[in-house]
Parts: structure tokens; C-alpha cells; sequence
């Protein structure tokens, strides 16, 4: 586990540790698009600690949008500097496609998986990939 790794898994629990890395190590090092489905509403004041989307910003020279089911968090996230779009993450609608398509937790919450991956190919570049 390399420095920023460390910064970003402290005070993890060992499942989340676990995903975290699962995730992160299968992010493309020349992604140049990535959409991160599912940016938490309980990043302020965690500092960097599991923040999924602070490590992908970070650490990929990637443009990187986020999204949150939640308007406020989102307004919040864009007026920080974030380029975050409210809207549900299941059904992702946005005019632009990615190399990566990122989906941490939330998808455990999804009940049409069927509709989320119809949709997330139509946002994904030839040879694109989806990590959940």
C-alpha cells in the first residue's frame, strides 16, 4: 500500500479497506473520462478517510465527474469545486461518455440492474469499463 493509499484507508473498516482497494486497483491508469456513481453525502469533515472520489482525483490525471442521489450534497460538492450532477446514479443521464464508469456502495441499493448497465453502455467509450 503506497503513501496515498494510507491517507485515504485510515480508520476503515477491514471490508471497506478491502472494497476500497478492489475498486482502486482497477481504475485504468490512462482513463481520461471517469463518472463516479454514487459520491457519499458524509465527506465533510472525514478529511481524506475513504473518500473514493477524492482518491480518484488525486490519483488519475482523468476528468472526473461525480454523482449524488442527494441535491443538497451535490450543490454543496459543485460549489467546493467538485463537477458533481445530481441525478440517480441507476439511471445515469448525462450528454458525454467514459473511459470508466465508477460505482462504489450504491449499487447495493439498486433495484433495476437491468436499466443501469443498459444505460451505463450508452455513457461508455469502446473498450470503456464499468467497476462496482
Amino acid at each position: 500500500m503506497d503513501k496515498k493509499d494510507k491517507e485515504y484507508n485510515t480508520n476503515l473498516s477491514e471490508n471497506a479497506r478491502v472494497r476500497f482497494k478492489a475498486i482502486t486497483q482497477r481504475i485504468p491508469s490512462d482513463a481520461q473520462h471517469i463518472i463516479n456513481i454514487g459520491v457519499p453525502a458524509n465527506f465533510e469533515g472525514r478529511e481524506k478517510k475513504g473518500w473514493l472520489h477524492g482518491y480518484i482525483i488525486e490519483n488519475t490525471d482523468a476528468d472526473v465527474t461525480g454523482v449524488s442521489l442527494r441535491e443538497e450534497e451535490a450543490e454543496k460538492l459543485a460549489k467546493l469545486g467538485f463537477d458533481i450532477r445530481h441525478m440517480n446514479g441507476q439511471y445515469i443521464d448525462v450528454d458525454e461518455t467514459f473511459d470508466t464508469i465508477v460505482v462504489g456502495q450504491v449499487m447495493r441499493n439498486f433495484y433495476d440492474f437491468g436499466e443501469f448497465f443498459r444505460r451505463s453502455l450508452e455513457h461508455l467509450n469502446d473498450n470503456g469499463r464499468i467497476i462496482y
